[in-house]
């Protein structure tokens, strides 16, 4: 069996760091390494996010990602 397993959040890739062996049929793709952001987008305060929010809706990860799945 394979698994594939997305993380998103700032230091994400500390999560996995020195947990999985080499030889699992295990992926990971985190947003960031253990030590920086995961660079935040679509904020309050961009004209097409509701100021009522008052935080990011995603960020560059995620929306790279799912902009990727949309073009194949």
């Amino acid at each position: 069996m394979k698994k594939v397993f997305y993380l998103e959040a700032c230091e994400s890739g500390s999560m996995f760091e020195g947990l999985l062996p080499k030889n699992t049929n295990i992926y990971v793709t985190t947003t960031a390494n253990s030590e920086e952001s995961s660079y935040a987008t679509h904020c309050h305060g961009d004209p097409h996010v509701s100021k009522e929010f008052g935080t990011c809706l995603e960020d560059l990860y995620s929306i790279s990602w799912m902009e990727e799945l949309r073009r194949k």
